[in-house]
């Protein structure tokens, strides 16, 4: 996870359901929380290369949320 940047859940805390996730960093790189997208599996597609898709805009949002953050610290 930690060489990736972002956690895979396929079916494994409930069946029928994937998701992935990435943490959220403030400005000095901590994790204090993460960020997650989820749904049914057969909506989710895991594989290379959706997946890229799918971690690709999942972290186009959390630059903008931690850019959010950051400006609202300062």
């Amino acid at each position: 996870v930690r060489e990736r940047g972002y956690a895979v859940n396929d079916e494994e805390l409930q069946r029928g359901f994937r998701s992935i996730a990435s943490p959220v960093l403030d400005s000095e790189g901590d994790v204090i929380g993460a960020f997650s997208v989820g749904g049914p599996a057969y909506r989710f597609d895991l594989t290379q290369p959706r997946l890229d898709d799918v971690y690709d805009t999942l972290t186009t949002s959390l630059e903008r949320i931690e850019e959010a953050m950051h400006h609202h610290d300062q």
